[in-house]
């Protein structure tokens, strides 16, 4: 399942659980980690801690742009997987 995804429309995604990409799940060397990041047609990280998930997810976005950050509880909303300040 898509968590989230980049903003800014680029190939960037934070899965977790069941992964519906055929891409993704046949890239991975990890099946049984919760977590996955995914940029660029590969697997940047598998984890099963969210912290770090989210904060590389945070960092592979803002190699390309200014991401929306951490998601904080009453500050932001997902909307399709995408960050949004409320």
């Amino acid at each position: 399942m898509i968590y989230r995804k980049c903003a800014a429309g680029l190939d960037i995604f934070f899965y977790y659980g069941n992964i519906a990409s055929e891409e993704v799940r046949t890239a991975r060397k990890e099946p049984s980690k919760r977590y996955v990041i995914w940029s660029h047609s590969k697997v940047i990280l598998e984890t099963d801690s969210f912290p770090t998930a989210e904060q590389s997810y945070v960092d592979e976005c803002n190699k390309h742009h200014t991401s929306g950050g951490r998601f904080i509880i009453g500050e932001n909303k997902l909307t399709d997987g995408v960050l949004n300040t409320i």
